[in-house]
């Protein structure tokens, strides 16, 4: 048996006229709806208050009558609307009609003149008499209704600026009164909308620092029935309103609130619509699913609506037909819960309010139950105010102050019932919060790092209060003192880079003022952590580990030699192992050692002899392209490699094929342009797209080869590869790890990248002896049909006018992402990290630095060197971007996810038909040494974890 929410007792009244009801269609008379005759009585009896409060004098200005009456029955918006003010949309009669009625004269033919009248009060009785023939009871039940749900939810409360409150209840009574009148929005759906209509921040009724400003008294306004207030006959308290309705902020707010208002009713009528697949089907309505059902919702169907439809679908009866899909109902009761009586639901009310939303309920529903309960009354309501709501806002405020960031539901839930119930002050709660493992880790560090930096910028103050005489562009901040015009006594040449280093081992707890030797040993002691971490734990040490220990470390009082055992048998070691080589993961790593076989034996490659035994080959003897190749993982061999030790198998094979694998699709004739490396991740929808974007490049059968490094051994990418036929290509595998312990992935990338740029120099036969740059795509970067063309000039003007760059950059390097000039080049402090190219000399300066050392990503860890002087410091680049980015999921990105990553992903970029761009007119920009492509080199960047510091000047 379902439990349901209790239902109070039907009065004996209504329960007379329901009979009566019932007794009727029974005996076939057809009769109107209860709830519409009770609000047609409702309707007629305040038209019958208000005509008791205006028709109480002697003589009475028409327009102030029709003015007031109209606004108290309709709300104020119907006398925006109208700038005449004849209200045809709600009736289908003129003012005039109603003043000839009352035995008044009025010209048809001039209207607005015409309503000029003063009245007696016989006639005043008469126009309302008309009225009440008249008028649309159905827009007037609308607004009463909607005007008493919201001011069941508005605050009496002021708070601040009276006038400024005083202005936001205006605007709410204009956006109810426009729902009411241009809507068909079900009233009980708008009234549990209402409040977070009100409160959605996107719809910004006011905006922020903004002043009431003064009421415009210079004549602009006169008696009108739009203008009722400034009539003679208005009362004081009615003229004192005249501050707040006719001030500025309120008639510049009410031009924007209609289009506001109808984007914020559609955004929350989807969030119903979302609600309902959520709460019945537990998935995401398809997006035509979601206009059908929105349009239902404004033609006037309410939630229950939509929950039945979706309880009547086929799918439903297939999916949820034996039980209720409740696993999200449920969450959303709970959440309730949490919200408003800061306590998870017990099993009882979680099965009764679960079914409650399944019968076509929504949470505003239940959260006003909720809130008229004992228990609520009891834990929050202090005097009439909520200290429930008091207590979250503190605990919202402390989680940004302290942590950075907006608290869990747990969190916000178990913090704000201790400070309701009084087991913590504000204060209390704070300290409780910096004993955090986040705090200390993360915020904290963050902090401790700022303050560092802050000191130690102290010392340095020459060089960044420094002024340029040939590098005006500067402007006080950091270089590589090229061009300076002081004689400093700081070594300010790499004073950020000591920054840097001293930044570091302060945060570690090491006195960052020790001899050179001393910083050399610290340095050498994180190496050999990072290096320990990385390759038994697949990750950068975490700060906190550092942070308690690399004093010890330094001291002598621990040794860094018990470090790899400890982390060998690690638990988070045998974790990360454990679900790499087992199952179905096990079988996975199978498939690609079959899979690289496979491509060995077509292309004539001998295997290993170390793991060769692990093979049966079919037919026996030399291995040929008929050859089938059967791996065996049981298979043992006298003092050679076990065959279960599938990672070792699997690398030994890739590196085989990296060092003998052939030179692949169009043969090189002609004299090669510079070659291109990729490097692909299994993402073979993106991986296709460039394929086909490089077979249209203009000169692309010139490259010296175009190698691909794969990440793994995947058949579908492989097949995508071996398809190009337009160029020379290499395919070349990055190992795994022989134990197949699985890269965080952000280091993972970094690895591949660097281990790319360690085959390019120094083992592939078509790159190691290259004398110029060369260049670097990812799978997703989709590039024009110039992109060749203008890397090789761009390659040319780095040589001979910009000495200071370590790089090319075929994405856009000017100031502004939207410049669409073609033939415009920028010179721009910058690390870029799409469709790059560099040379030799570069790829020597990062392995000559701490890239390996530096906790982020390739591109982080490269704009790290910039800035501390370990590599040149600027890119060069074409304002018109030649590739583009088409990749919206990945390690760094998601659909859904972060939204400036997204915005970074959006640039003008060159179409096809561009490929005739006069290259030779190319011209680089006179402003350029202004250029800064964000990040600026300043603040300070330490990488993952405590990010951009910025010190005060």
């Amino acid at each position: 048996m379902i439990d349901r929410p209790v239902r109070f007792p039907m009065p004996s009244w209504r329960f007379f006229i329901l009979l009566v009801l019932l007794t009727l269609c029974q005996s076939g008379v057809r009769v109107k709806s209860m709830t519409t005759w009770v609000r047609r009585s409702d309707a007629r009896n305040l038209l019958q208050d208000i005509e008791k409060d205006v028709c109480n004098g002697l003589w009475f200005d028409f327009r102030y009558l029709i003015g007031r009456t109209y606004e108290s029955l309709y709300g104020p918006y119907v006398l925006f609307e109208d700038e005449k003010t004849t209200f045809k949309p709600l009736e289908n009669a003129s003012f005039c009609s109603i003043l000839s009625f009352a035995g008044v004269n009025c010209d048809p033919m001039n209207e607005l003149e015409g309503i000029n009248r003063i009245v007696d009060s016989n006639q005043c009785s008469l126009i309302f008499k008309y009225l009440q023939r008249h008028l649309n009871m159905h827009k007037i039940n609308r607004w009463l209704e909607l005007s008493s749900c919201a001011a069941e939810m508005h605050s009496t409360e002021v708070v601040g600026d009276k006038n400024l409150e005083m202005v936001k209840f205006e605007l709410s009574r204009h956006m109810m009164s426009y729902l009411v009148l241009d809507t068909d929005v079900n009233v009980p759906l708008l009234c549990g909308l209402f409040h977070s209509l009100v409160e959605d921040p996107d719809l910004e009724l006011i905006p922020k620092d903004q002043d009431v400003g003064v009421c415009n008294k210079s004549g602009s306004y006169a008696c009108a029935p739009k203008d009722w207030r400034w009539c003679d006959n208005a009362t004081s308290s009615e003229k004192s309103s005249v501050e707040v309705i006719y001030s500025d902020l309120l008639q510049s707010q009410l031009q924007n609130v209609r289009d506001k208002i109808q984007q914020s009713v559609e955004k929350s009528l989807r969030s119903l619509v979302d609600d309902a697949f959520s709460w019945v089907l537990e998935r995401d309505p398809s997006e035509q699913e979601e206009d059908s059902l929105v349009a239902l919702l404004q033609q006037g169907k309410d939630f229950k609506y939509l929950v039945q439809y979706l309880h009547s679908t086929k799918e439903y009866r297939i999916k949820c037909a034996a039980a209720f899909c409740t696993a999200n109902s449920k969450k959303a009761v709970d959440n309730v819960f949490h919200e408003v009586l800061l306590r998870p639901a017990d099993p009882v009310a979680l099965r009764r309010y679960t079914d409650m939303l399944h019968d076509g309920f929504h949470t505003t529903t239940l959260r006003k139950i909720l809130k008229e309960s004992e228990e609520y009354k009891t834990l929050c309501l202090r005097d009439g105010l909520s200290v429930c709501d008091s207590a979250r806002s503190i605990v919202r405020m402390m989680y940004l102050k302290v942590l950075g960031r907006h608290p869990d539901l747990g969190g916000l839930t178990a913090y704000s019932r201790q400070l309701v119930l009084g087991k913590f002050t504000e204060s209390q709660l704070q300290n409780e919060l910096e004993k955090s493992d986040e705090f200390v880790n993360g915020a904290g560090l963050r902090r401790k790092a700022l303050s560092i930096v802050e000191t130690l910028k102290r010392g340095y103050q020459e060089c960044s209060d420094a002024r340029f005489t040939e590098n005006p562009y500067w402007n006080g901040r950091w270089c590589d003192r090229s061009g300076c015009d002081d004689n400093s006594s700081v070594p300010c040449t790499t004073f950020p880079l000591e920054m840097y280093a001293q930044t570091e081992m302060e945060l570690a707890g090491v006195n960052p003022s020790l001899p050179a030797s001393e910083v050399r040993k610290f340095e050498e002691l994180v190496k050999v952590v990072t290096e320990g971490y990385v390759r038994l734990l697949g990750r950068y040490p975490d700060r906190g580990f550092l942070i308690s220990n690399m004093g010890k470390y330094m001291t002598g009082e621990a040794s860094t030699d018990g470090l790899h055992d400890q982390l060998l048998s690690s638990q988070e070691r045998q974790d990360n192992l454990q679900q790499r080589s087992e199952g179905t993961a096990r079988a996975g790593w199978i498939d690609k050692i079959n899979i690289l076989s496979k491509l060995m034996i077509r292309y004539n490659l001998s295997f290993p002899e170390e793991v060769a035994h692990c093979f049966r080959f079919q037919p026996q003897g030399d291995v040929t392209s008929d050859t089938i190749a059967e791996f065996m993982d049981s298979s043992t061999s006298d003092g050679k490699l076990p065959c279960h030790s599938i990672g070792k198998v699997l690398s030994t094979l890739q590196e085989a094929w990296n060092q003998h694998g052939p030179l692949l699709g169009l043969q090189q004739e002609e004299e090669p342009m510079l070659p291109i490396a990729m490097y692909v991740n299994e993402r073979p929808q993106y991986f296709l797209q460039v394929v086909r974007s490089l077979q249209a490049v203009h000169n692309i059968r010139k490259v010296a080869a175009i190698v691909i490094s794969m990440d793994s051994v995947k058949e579908e990418m492989l097949d995508i590869a071996l398809s190009i036929d337009f160029a020379p290509f290499r395919i070349i595998f990055h190992p795994v790890n022989e134990d197949l312990l699985k890269n965080q992935p952000l280091l993972a990338i970094k690895l591949h990248w660097i281990w790319l740029q360690d085959m390019l120099w120094n083992n592939i036969a078509e790159t190691r002896g290259w004398k110029g740059d060369i260049a670097l795509l990812e799978e997703d970067h989709v590039v024009s049909s110039d992109y060749l063309d203008l890397l090789s000039h761009l390659v040319y003007l780095k040589q001979h006018h910009c000495p200071r760059c370590w790089g090319v950059t075929l994405r856009w390097a000017c100031m502004h992402s939207d410049d669409e000039d073609g033939t415009k080049v920028c010179r721009s402090h910058s690390v870029i990290n799409t469709g790059i190219a560099f040379n030799r000399s570069t790829y020597l300066a990062i392995k000559n630095s701490n890239f390996d050392l530096f906790a982020d990503g390739w591109d982080w860890s490269l704009f790290h060197l910039a800035q501390t002087g370990q590599m040149p410091p600027m890119m060069i680049g074409p304002a018109l971007s030649r590739v583009r980015n088409v990749g919206r999921e990945g390690v760094t990105v998601t659909e859904k996810g972060d939204e400036f990553l997204q915005r970074q992903l959006e640039y003008a970029v060159a179409k096809n038909s561009q490929d005739s761009l006069p290259l030779d007119h190319l011209w680089i920009d006179k402003k350029d040494r202004n250029q800064f492509t964000p990040p600026m080199w300043e603040p300070l960047y330490l990488g993952a974890g405590i990010g951009f510091l910025a010190p005060q000047a």
